[in-house]
């Protein structure tokens, strides 16, 4: 029955099977229904985007790399934007790394800001990704923001994270 169903899809062309691989970060799977000849680069074209942004939730920066390599994939700003945001979401250090090298994109002041506050929310234990963020971009926080952003840490009990924070970017709290 199994077999049957990934027949059905692969008649279909239906990138459904092939999502569900990327989405599980499953690189071999990947690779040998695209070997099979199942699906070519202009199967995947409409969803360039969400092929990517799937692989990059999973931090498989091998995957990601062949579906570039593989598809010929490019991305517009916002494309990129939301695949990198997948990739800071998950703390996958070396995928960013990866699509900042590839893709040699730029931020705003708000991007970053964004992406830095996504990384020290979710990744508040290790901050390796806050950390190569601040040393690859000028971060600016504004003083009032990155007080608050201590005090929800501290709130938290994260008192290494606040530390770090007030370190970082001088941030002085105001004592009561």
């Amino acid at each position: 029955m199994c077999q049957l169903l990934v027949n059905f899809q692969l008649i279909q062309k239906d990138t459904s099977l092939f999502s569900l691989a990327v989405r599980c970060g499953k690189l071999e799977i990947c690779q040998w229904l695209a070997n099979q000849g199942h699906f070519t680069p202009q199967d995947i074209a409409a969803n360039n985007c969400e092929i990517l942004c799937l692989a990059s939730r999973c931090g498989n920066s091998k995957l990601c790399q062949w579906l570039v390599s593989h598809f010929q994939m490019t991305l517009q700003h916002e494309s990129f934007k939301a695949v990198f945001r997948g990739a800071v979401d998950v703390g996958a250090l070396g995928l960013c790394r990866w699509l900042v090298s590839h893709f040699n994109p730029t931020f705003s002041q708000s991007e970053l800001l964004c992406l830095f506050t996504l990384a020290v929310h979710h990744h508040y234990d290790d901050l390796i990704v806050c950390k190569w963020l601040v040393a690859k971009y000028p971060i600016t926080i504004e003083h009032d923001v990155g007080v608050k952003m201590v005090k929800e840490m501290e709130r938290s009990a994260l008192y290494e994270t606040s530390q770090w924070l007030m370190n970082t970017f001088k941030f002085s709290i105001p004592t009561q």
